[in-house]
């Protein structure tokens, strides 16, 4: 080509076939059966703000789990009081959930909880009826 000598690639197109990265995994389907959500809006929006603090890291933004630590949304431990153990006293901690006591009060894990909640239930009637999420600040 007008004298230029074009360099080959070090790939060649059968070594290309090896570098296809692997499918995607399948997402697996999250059961989200949230116990009622009973809490006031200045509530859920407290705890938004202390989930974004203290939880997201971890659990993920918008309590959207990222698959290597549990998705709270979908957490047996909503529906009762062992969530302040796990969460304030450590009741999970062989298991990666360090007790947060030291930095939130009953009061915070509570609202925490009520967030999650209502970020269950507003992801469960988002499956069912394809609307947009709202946040809770947006009430």
């Amino acid at each position: 080509m007008n004298g230029v000598s074009v360099a080959k690639s070090p790939l060649s197109s059968s070594c290309a076939a090896f570098l296809t990265p692997p499918p995607l995994p399948v997402e697996e389907k999250l059961a989200l059966n949230p116990p009622a959500s009973t809490a006031d809006p200045a509530t859920i929006a407290r705890g938004e703000q202390l989930f974004g603090r203290n939880c997201a890291a971890c659990h993920g933004e918008s309590a959207v789990g990222g698959g290597t630590v549990p998705d709270l949304r979908a957490s047996s431990f909503l529906g009762n009081d062992f969530w302040y153990e796990i969460v304030l006293n450590g009741a999970m901690k062989d298991a990666g959930m360090a007790p947060f006591k030291s930095v939130i009060d009953h009061q915070d894990a509570e609202a925490i909880r009520a967030y999650v909640i209502h970020r269950a239930h507003e992801d469960k009637a988002m499956k069912h009826a394809g609307s947009p999420v709202k946040s809770a600040l947006d009430h």
